[in-house]
This record gives C-alpha cells, sequence and structure tokens, in this order.
C-alpha cells in the first residue's frame, strides 16, 4: 500500500474525510496523520528484526585493529548478534568486546588464536589485527522501513506514492490508535488489537525451526538421501 492507501484506510476508520492527497495537504488533520505515520513506521520498524529489514554485507579489511575501510551503513539500525564471520579464514568474528574486556586485552598484549571485535564509535577494531584483504560479513536491521514508487529505500515517507515495506494492516492499526491518543480520545482497545496483531506478524515473520525432544528427524533408515539421476 502507498502512504495515501495506508491514510485512507486510517481515515475510513477513524470516520474522518477522505482526502486525495496526505503528504502535501495542508490541513491539519492531514499533516497530523503524515506525522503520526512516519512515527508508527519508525516504531515497528525498531520492534524487531522483520525480514524484510534484514541486509547482508561485506567488507574488506585493513591490516590493522581500526578497520577504517569499513563505513557502516547509512541505513543501519543494529546490527544482528553472532554474525560477524570471517570468510576468507571460515571463522567466527567473537564479540563484541566491553570496553573492559577490550582495555584488559590491550593492557596485557595478548596475542589471541582467534578473532574478536569490538565496536567503538561507529568503526569496527578487530584483535588481533587482521591481514589486509580479508572479507568479513555480518547481517544488519536496515532503518529504511519504506521505499519510493521508484523503488529507493527510505527512513520516512516522502510523497503519497511511497510504499511501506512493514506489514500494512499493522501500520493502518498502529495510525489509529497513535491518532486517538493524540486526540485523547479512548483507544486502550485499539492499542490491544493493535499488539495481539504485531505479536502474531513476530511469530510468523520468516520462518522458524521446528524442535523435537527425540532427536533430529531421520529420512528412511537414516542414510539420507541420494538423487535421481545415472551413476
Amino acid at each position: 500500500m502507498t502512504l495515501l492507501t495506508l491514510a485512507n484506510e486510517a481515515q475510513a476508520m477513524l470516520n474522518l474525510p477522505i482526502t486525495s492527497t496526505i503528504y502535501t495537504s495542508t490541513g491539519e488533520a492531514q499533516k497530523q496523520l503524515l506525522r503520526i505515520a512516519n512515527q508508527e513506521g519508525r516504531a515497528l520498524a525498531r520492534s524487531h528484526p522483520w525480514q524484510v529489514l534484514v541486509t547482508e554485507r561485506t567488507f574488506s579489511t585493513t591490516a590493522t585493529e581500526q578497520q577504517t575501510g569499513e563505513t557502516l551503513p547509512a541505513d543501519l539500525g543494529w546490527i544482528i548478534d553472532e554474525t560477524l564471520y570471517n570468510r576468507t579464514t571460515t571463522e567466527r568474528v567473537y564479540g563484541p568486546l566491553s570496553s573492559s574486556q577490550y582495555q584488559l586485552q590491550k593492557a596485557l598484549g595478548t596475542s589471541l588464536t582467534w578473532f574478536q571485535y569490538r565496536l567503538r564509535a561507529n568503526s569496527f577494531y578487530f584483535l588481533p589485527a587482521p591481514t589486509a584483504s580479508q572479507t568479513v560479513a555480518y547481517e544488519y536491521v536496515s532503518k529504511y522501513w519504506c521505499e519510493s514508487s521508484g523503488g529507493t529505500d527510505q527512513e520516512k515517507w516522502a510523497a503519497d506514492t511511497d510504499v511501506g515495506r512493514l506489514d500494512e494492516y499493522l501500520m493502518i492499526l498502529g495510525i489509529v490508535w497513535r491518532w486517538n491518543k493524540a486526540k485523547g480520545h479512548a483507544y486502550e482497545d485499539d492499542y490491544n488489537e493493535y499488539e495481539r496483531q504485531k505479536t502474531l506478524a513476530i511469530a510468523r515473520d520468516g520462518t522458524r525451526q521446528t524442535l523435537n525432544v527425540g532427536g533430529p528427524r531421520k529420512l528412511g533408515l537414516g542414510l539420507g538421501r541420494t538423487p535421481e539421476g545415472s551413476w
């Protein structure tokens, strides 16, 4: 749905006049709806690592502790824990180190056999310093929760034709309860329904592993499958 469609759906649920524009409107109600729609988008994007916002990032190491060759992405919301891996050495990069842990290792001057990292002032610091041109990858959650009609990712609405990247029904419910709260109307039922639907959406987002208390499932006699073909 576009910003205008989302806003019109919310207007209908709130018994407000349906308007032909939101972003360029000079009406006070429409300007407030735009502010609330932006607030809802930012809050919803920060509430969960939605799979649609998860992005992979790779960079090439420099032969120094501070990885000056890696500038954190402009759309970084947060880095997903335990996703840093050195693909060149096929090893995990452990961390993040706390301030105390990092300073202790610097004071002791110990040389570890595995890589660890610390994030400070928007820079990665690796201990020990890697060799140059190794490939490190990680995943992060983008804060760009909407996009232009041409597909350019954005962190706020910029036109009526912009499209949301998150669950449309949740966005509408979020606009509704936030509007009622802002106006001093009863909003508790709307908020509770919003939270119920958000919980369902989080549970269904992406895919989940099936945990089997009897151990991993086996195919046939446990020998696996051999693809069909001529052998």
